[in-house]
């Protein structure tokens, strides 16, 4: 009764023993993570390896971009901005060299990079359906069975972008010299044999015109131009001119009394600077950090400095991929992880941009680090007509479909 009982078991146990091995040797492909790998490995003392060279893919992680558009305006006096209300009734002018900054434009956008947590060794059975995976330039999976034309990442360039601002010399528009002819009264004394007499003498000299009376022979101009352009208009001139001829001379004057009026109303350059900023979302946390400073009056700066206020990056997910997870989990632990291909479930984010509490920009975007990764159960690689499609950005999964099957357009044939 014992000999049979040790028999049967001992039966059952090679009876198991062959069993595994035979479902071991029917597995499509064998895929473990890089860092389990290395635990394993370490674990067995070496004695773990693969039976063929293993190939390596990544998961992707996502990098969110900011790319900030700063604006900078300088505002010169004109010569004349004292006297624009007194000969022309312009108030409000500029009366000092000024400098003003302002954010004009924020994109927000976001690339691919591989995730160092999420490499992956596949080892693909001979007789595996397994026989064409297309990775990216970066190593990050993007098809199975199906080639693919790889989608370029963006690319961190990190570049400032700067524009020469235009350099012009405010000049004196006067059309007069900048001296006047004035008389000088002077007395000559001449004595007769009675009494003596006192003879005005008129002598014209020259005196530099000030500040004052330049400006106003610069206001009496612009009116003049006026005056000229409305009698053109309005048909008053006697050598009224014919067909597009009236059109060219009053954008002539037009352009030559913008000239005079910045002589009182000030000249203003603009040029656009371009700042990139870079973030990688972590997951199970909010971000909540500060870009940089900023100043309407200074730009931007990197640290807190007075007169300077924080620009910040707000991400906010609503952790929607908890509600797969939990399966998920049971189902990985009811099944050999290492028997199918990893994937991501990515969650969705919302990203705001805040300056002084006011929103500057806002925009929701897919983050594949934020969601969970799952696996493609290893019997779909038993069909040799399976076709497996990822997005490159986020690692989820685009399509699984029969290669007979009319693929998504733009892709696999």
């Amino acid at each position: 009764m014992g000999v049979k009982s040790v028999t049967v078991k001992t039966f059952l146990t090679i009876g198991l023993a062959v069993f595994i091995i035979i479902i071991y040797s029917c597995r499509p492909v064998c895929i473990i993570n890089v860092n389990d790998y290395k635990k394993l490995h370490d674990q067995k003392k070496g004695k773990i390896s693969f039976k063929t060279q293993p190939l390596i893919y990544a998961l992707p992680e996502n990098v969110i971009k900011i790319k900030v558009s700063v604006e900078k305006t300088r505002t010169f006096a004109g010569p004349y901005a004292m006297y624009a209300e007194k000969y022309l009734g312009i108030r409000n002018v500029h009366l000092k060299d000024t400098i003003n900054y302002r954010i004009s434009g924020l994109n927000i956008s976001r690339f691919a990079v591989p995730d160092p947590d999420n490499y992956y060794l596949v080892e693909a059975h001979e007789r595996s359906a397994l026989r064409n995976i297309s990775l990216d330039e970066h190593g990050i999976i993007n098809s199975i069975n199906c080639a693919v034309n790889n989608i370029p990442v963006e690319s961190n360039t990190g570049l400032l972008i700067k524009k020469e601002m235009n350099k012009t010399i405010k000049t004196d528009l006067t059309i007069k010299s900048n001296f006047a002819e004035k008389k000088d009264t002077t007395y000559r004394t001449i004595k007769t044999d009675s009494s003596f007499y006192r003879v005005p003498v008129y002598k014209n000299v020259l005196t530099k015109k000030n500040q004052d009376e330049k400006a106003e022979e610069a206001a009496k101009l612009i009116l003049e131009l006026r005056e000229s352009r409305v009698s053109l208009l309005t048909g008053e001139n006697d050598k009224y001119p014919e067909g597009n001829t009236i059109a060219t001379v009053v954008n002539e004057l037009d352009i030559l009394e913008e000239k005079y009026l910045k002589l009182f109303t000030g000249y203003s350059f603009s040029e656009t600077d371009s700042f990139f900023f870079e973030f990688v979302p972590e997951k199970g946390k909010h971000m909540n950090d500060t870009i940089f400073h900023f100043s309407e009056r200074y730009g931007i700066s990197m640290t807190d400095a007075g007169g300077y206020s924080p620009v910040v990056i707000k991400l906010t997910f609503a952790d929607k991929s908890d509600l797969i997870s939990g399966p998920i989990v049971q189902i990985d632990s009811a099944i050999n992880k290492h028997n199918g291909f990893v994937y991501r479930i990515p969650e969705e984010a919302e990203v705001k941009i805040l300056y002084n509490n006011n929103m500057l920009a806002r925009v929701r975007m897919v983050i594949a680090q934020l969601g969970i990764t799952a696996f493609l159960p290893g019997r779909l690689f038993n069909d040799r007509s399976v076709v497996i499609e990822f997005y490159p950005e986020t690692g989820g999964l685009m399509q699984l479909s029969p290669k007979k099957h009319k693929p998504m357009k733009g892709k696999c044939n």
